[in-house]
């Protein structure tokens, strides 16, 4: 990859805007070499470590005080007396061994008003690798009118598919709340867990290993909307078990002697019908009996095929469920329509799923305060937020006039 000034054919002779760095996509230098964002940068960024396998170091030779403007964790690290600080007499690096040169590459691009080289699209991973370094520098603005763009063809991804959980912390890192709202709804139905109840991606991976899940809670707040749920479904399980156990689930009334008709005629014939005598007590109590078992042996039948082990036990305390809930909603819908019960009433499975059905559509979003509070602050901070002065109550802020 060549320096700024190796590329100045790159550039319209006429631009006052300054040499970009490479006239190929911005986001994936390829070689170990010093690449220049300043012809008169006083600061070296030695990014990327050669001890974790990657072949890819670079020098990024920059303007400490646009970087500093740009970051206030930068302003810090080299103006603040610590370790980063202006040596004297020697050539100013600091090295960032932990960090991708990928992402430094698009942000110093921008800082150094070097427009052309920043690409206009980014896959998922790239994007996710972005804001994983401005959420570390606390630099989200200096994206601010390429967010959107990046982010547009991501928002509207409807499956959890591999890296999707970058998502849902792509748009919390950006302030979307649309975004970030379906997609907490989406791992609460569609994720699945471990032994040890944590969401795990496609490969197994807990998600609240990820570095980036690690202080928002986010991860934590979707475990337990996700749990809530099944711990609902599992108490009308409970009840329908107890209640068939205990002889009580037939619902139904015994029916009594049908009345004397006082219309004239019955079917064509001018004398009423016939009467239909009640039940015995013998008699309708069997019927009962019957119904009861009948509804009690689909329950247990319904929870071994569900897979949920033990989880339809009247002393089983808490859900040990490994699938996701639409799954257990599919399964049942399909049992349900199949009830031999007497009394198609009574069968406990309609009623299980029409409040199981109002649980997974009703249930309350796991965005909390806080969560909430740090989306509308970063929103503030990118095209994406938009003007939310109304919504907050805050006074318009007047633009300047050139």
């Amino acid at each position: 990859m060549a320096s700024a000034t190796e590329n100045s054919s790159d550039v319209p002779k006429d631009s006052d805007e300054p040499k970009p760095n490479s006239p190929e996509r911005a986001g994936s230098p390829i070689a170990t070499e010093k690449v220049s964002f300043d012809d008169r940068g006083d600061l070296t960024l030695r990014i990327g470590s050669l001890e974790d396998g990657s072949a890819d170091v670079f020098d990024f030779v920059v303007c400490s005080r646009a970087l500093a403007r740009a970051s206030p964790v930068f302003r810090a690290m080299l103006f603040g007396g610590f370790s980063e600080s202006k040596p004297e007499g020697e050539t100013w690096i600091v090295k960032l061994p932990e960090d991708r040169p990928a992402p430094f590459f698009i942000l110093l691009n921008i800082i150094h008003s070097c427009f052309s080289a920043v690409p206009q699209k980014l896959e998922l991973d790239e994007l996710y690798q972005l804001l994983v370094v401005t959420n570390k520098y606390d630099m989200l603005s200096v994206i601010f009118q390429w967010a959107p763009i990046w982010f547009e063809p991501h928002k509207d991804l409807d499956e959890i598919s591999e890296g999707n959980e970058r998502l849902l912390w792509i748009a919390w890192e950006l302030g979307e709340e649309r975004t970030f709202g379906l997609k907490c709804k989406d791992f609460v139905l569609r994720s699945k867990v471990n032994t040890e109840g944590q969401i795990v991606d496609k490969i197994g991976v807990p998600l609240n290993t990820y570095d980036c899940y690690e202080a928002n809670g986010i991860i934590d707040d979707i475990t337990k909307a996700r749990q809530d749920i099944l711990d609902e479904l599992s108490s009308h399980f409970h009840a329908a078990i107890r209640e068939g156990l205990e002889g009580r689930g037939c619902k139904k009334e015994r029916p009594q002697e049908q009345p004397e008709s006082h219309y004239d005629g019955y079917h064509g014939y001018r004398h009423p019908p016939p009467k239909i005598p009640a039940l015995s007590a013998t008699d309708w109590k069997a019927i009962k009996d019957r119904c009861n078992d009948t509804a009690l042996v689909e329950v247990m039948k319904a929870v071994e095929r569900l897979g949920l082990g033990k989880f339809g036990v009247p002393q089983e305390t808490r859900t040990r469920f490994l699938g996701n809930v639409n799954a257990i909603w599919y399964l049942t819908s399909s049992l349900r329509s199949k009830s031999q019960a007497v009394h198609k009433r009574c069968s406990p499975l309609n009623q299980i799923m029409d409040r199981f059905e109002g649980s997974r559509r009703d249930f309350k979003l796991p965005i909390s305060d806080n969560n909430l509070k740090y989306m509308r602050n970063q929103a503030k901070k990118t095209a994406i937020g938009g003007d939310r002065s109304e919504e907050t109550g805050e006074p318009q802020k007047k633009r300047p006039r050139f």
